[in-house]
């Protein structure tokens, strides 16, 4: 009797070759993007941790990557949030942040509040009134 067993080992290798190659090309072009910020070291990290479990696909197999993965996932999620959060709260409280505000461009002159009243009282000192 003749089993579809035989011809799942080739296409799992091609599948292998395909995700090593994929993970291999994402890892250079997180490696080549931006590194020098907390989030690109994140990226790095992720791509990192999807290559450094290949051993567990290739001892055990998919469900036991996929698994450990997923473990080790809400660690990362973690301290991908609170980079986040912390990179978010250093660009709210930067002094050129402020600087940019202040400065009339799309974002704030046609919106109402506070935050359009500094740029209009400079564009009048400029204009001459």
């Amino acid at each position: 009797r003749w089993t579809v067993q035989g011809t799942r080992l080739p296409i799992v290798v091609v599948v292998a070759a395909c995700a090593l190659r994929l993970l291999d090309r994402l890892l250079l072009t997180r490696l080549n993007a931006n590194p020098n910020t907390i989030l690109g070291i994140l990226g790095i990290v992720f791509v990192a941790m999807l290559a450094g479990a290949i051993a567990d696909y290739t001892w055990s197999g998919f469900h036991t990557y996929s698994a450990r993965m997923l473990a080790r996932l809400p660690a990362f999620l973690i301290v991908l949030a609170l980079a986040w959060i912390t990179v978010r709260l250093d660009e709210k409280n930067s002094p050129v942040q402020h600087f940019q505000d202040a400065l009339p461009n799309d974002r704030n002159v046609n919106r109402g509040g506070s935050r359009n009243r500094a740029p209009q009282r400079v564009m009048r000192l400029h204009d001459g009134a």
